[in-house]
């Protein structure tokens, strides 16, 4: 956004607000954004009983915060929340784990490769539909966009992305606590 970089590659969610001040290559990935708790904490299942959680908090500037914000926008029983800057998921599941935080939001792909390492975190939700992940581009870089475009699809149709995704998250399929 400060013109420091030309692309983004880092696991960015394509959003309609993204999509209003960048460019985005084609999606790689889906993702939902979950609610995470801990299991022997406040444990909402639905929409509707997301407001009994007493400390939410995602990171600022985040898709996670878009989200909440819009849910708010259309009367949903949303908590209180916060935004924290100078963090990341990683951390805010770990406070959530260390019983610092009732609950945060993070996507699926995090949640997943996290609970190896915090077992007693659980999702009990999504927050929304399936979102696409992709690279994020300044506006003004058409030609970056299409030069994406163009080696994605490429590392798609050589079978090297489904490689990469099963390589990194193959074994996380099941989930088995004990």
């Amino acid at each position: 956004e400060r013109g420091e970089a030309d692309l983004a590659a880092a696991g960015l969610t394509i959003t309609p607000a993204r999509r209003e001040r960048f460019r985005f290559g084609p999606g790689y990935q889906t993702v939902t954004q979950q609610v995470v708790c801990r299991r022997d904490q406040v444990r909402p299942e639905t929409l509707g009983e997301l407001a009994r959680i007493d400390q939410l908090a995602v990171i600022a500037e985040s898709s996670y915060a878009e989200l909440l914000r819009a849910l708010e926008q259309q009367d949903y029983p949303v908590p209180d929340w916060r935004t924290i800057a100078d963090t990341t998921t990683e951390s805010l599941l770990y406070r959530v784990w260390r019983r610092k935080l009732d609950c945060t939001v993070a996507d699926s792909t995090i949640v997943d490769i996290n609970r190896r390492y915090f077992p007693e975190l659980i999702a009990p939700f999504n927050l929304n539909r399936s979102e696409s992940l992709g690279w994020m581009m300044a506006q003004p870089r058409r030609d970056l966009e299409s030069a994406v475009a163009s080696w994605l699809e490429s590392f798609r149709e050589s079978g090297r992305l489904e490689v990469v995704k099963e390589h990194y998250y193959g074994y996380f399929r099941v989930f088995d606590y004990v």
